[in-house]
């Protein structure tokens, strides 16, 4: 996973993959051709499912940036594989939930707003498990 993510992420910031024509698991990478600024955090933007997604894809795309301009340095760690791969595989795995939760819409009234608190639920549990 790591060495896919810096291949694309060389071939991005060479300009010889056009970020549009990057695979959807790593869709991610495309934040490294634009300039955009990070979403400004407050309180409420835990709430915001799309600000959330944003900010998991910022964080994996930086991190691959950051391990391909350290690695040719030779100022890699050796834990970066492990942290890289998770932050790549969250910002992957947000995308289809934030999906999820944006098709919830299309059900009839409360049931949208149930099923995405079991989402943030079942999420929050999981985080809990990893950091235990």
């Amino acid at each position: 996973m790591v060495r896919a993510a810096t291949k694309l992420c060389n071939a991005v910031l060479s300009s010889t993959l056009a970020a549009s024509k990057l695979p959807h698991p790593s869709s991610y990478l495309c934040l490294l051709s634009t300039d955009s600024s990070p979403p400004t955090l407050a309180t409420s933007t835990w709430h915001d499912i799309p600000a959330i997604v944003l900010l998991l894809e910022r964080r994996a795309a930086r991190m691959v940036k950051n391990f391909v301009q350290t690695q040719t340095k030779g100022g890699v760690d050796g834990n970066v594989n492990q942290r890289l791969a998770r932050a790549v595989t969250e910002a992957f795995v947000v995308v289809l939930v934030g999906e999820m939760i944006n098709n919830l819409t299309a059900l009839p009234s409360q049931i949208p707003k149930v099923v995405g608190r079991l989402y943030k639920l079942v999420g929050c549990y999981l985080r809990c498990l990893q950091t235990s």
